[in-house]
């Protein structure tokens, strides 16, 4: 369970175990909480399809980000998904596998639902 406590307008925390999180202007926005979400279920899906696939990576950076809609409500129209992999595995195998991931992961799958067009693409980091 989440508990956000808001107070003096749009300025609030949210606690999950021990650990707090501002909410607000100058803080986190609920669409920078979203893409961290994202990016965390899709990883985590990504390392399930990776291990299926006897393939590795060794870290990772994701990038998401969002273009909303200019109508009410203002539903994400455009996903953009950019993940960097140290791996020397095949770039190829990578990149099938991060869409699978990307097929699987409820919340990549929650936005589709509303999404004109999720864009995505897997490079390896420059050593």
């Amino acid at each position: 369970m989440t508990r956000v406590f808001f107070e003096d307008g749009f300025h609030g925390i949210t606690k999950i175990g021990e650990q707090t999180l501002r909410i607000g202007e100058e803080q986190i926005l609920p669409y920078d909480m979203t893409y961290g979400a994202i990016a965390s279920c899709l990883y985590s899906t990504f390392l399930d399809v990776l291990e299926e696939n006897h393939l590795h990576v060794g870290k990772a950076i994701i990038d998401v980000h969002g273009v909303k809609r200019k109508t009410i409500p203002q539903t994400v129209e455009n996903l953009f998904i950019h993940i960097q992999v140290e791996s020397s595995d095949d770039l190829m195998q990578l990149r099938m596998a991060f869409a699978k991931a990307a097929s699987r992961c409820s919340m990549v799958q929650t936005f589709a639902a509303v999404a004109e067009q999720i864009d995505m693409d897997l490079d390896l980091i420059e050593a």
